[in-house]
C-alpha cells in the first residue's frame, strides 16, 4: 500500500489486520486486502453481529452521492430517499381516468428505481377517485406519471386536489 500520513502526530500504521475487543466475546477486525478494506465482527461464535452506530443522535452515513451501497449480493442502492408532493384532477366522467405529473423537482426517480407509494384519495361529493397505476418517465417534468381514475357510476364536475408521500430505492 502506498498511502501514509504526512502527518506522524498521533498516526499509527499496522501492517497486519488490527482486531479490538479481544477482552470480550466479541470484537471486530480491520482488514486490508486486494478487493478493498474489509470491518468484520470477530469472536468465539459462529454467528455474530455487526452494528454501526452514530453517537447520541449523530447520523450513520455510508458512501456519499456518487458510489453505490450494495447489501449482500442484492442490487446497488444509491440511496433512500422519501418526499411529499400534491397532486390534482379535472373533472372526469364516470370511468374516465387522468394522469397527474410528479416533477423531478419533487422526486428524482427514474425508471429501475424500487418506488412506493401513499396516496390520500379523496372523496368527491360522493364519487371516489383510486390510483389506477404509476410510471416511470426520465423526462425532468414528469418522473411519475399517475393514472387516477373515477371509478362511480356518476360524473365529477369538479376538480380536486391530494397529496401523498413518495418513498424510493436509488437503484440505477
Amino acid at each position: 500500500m502506498d498511502y501514509r500520513s504526512t502527518n506522524n502526530a498521533g498516526w499509527n500504521h499496522l501492517l497486519g489486520d488490527f482486531v479490538a475487543g479481544v477482552g470480550s466475546s466479541h470484537g471486530v477486525q480491520l482488514s486490508g486486502g486486494s478487493t478493498g478494506g474489509l470491518i468484520e465482527a470477530v469472536g468465539d461464535d459462529a454467528n455474530i453481529s455487526l452494528r454501526l452506530r452514530g453517537k447520541g443522535t449523530g447520523a450513520v452515513t455510508i458512501g456519499n452521492s456518487s458510489q453505490t451501497v450494495t447489501i449482500g449480493q442484492g442490487s446497488a442502492v444509491k440511496g433512500a430517499f422519501s418526499t411529499t408532493f400534491a397532486y390534482a384532477f379535472t373533472a372526469l366522467s364516470s370511468g374516465d381516468t387522468v394522469e397527474s405529473l410528479i416533477a423531478s423537482t419533487t422526486a428524482d426517480v427514474v425508471p429501475g428505481d424500487l418506488i412506493s407509494l401513499e396516496l390520500d384519495l379523496p372523496a368527491v361529493s360522493t364519487q371516489t377517485i383510486s390510483l389506477m397505476h404509476f410510471r416511470t418517465s426520465t423526462a425532468a417534468s414528469s418522473r411519475v406519471v399517475l393514472t387516477l381514475g373515477n371509478i362511480t357510476s356518476t360524473a365529477i364536475g369538479s376538480t380536486g386536489s391530494g397529496t401523498g408521500r413518495i418513498t424510493w430505492l436509488d437503484l440505477t
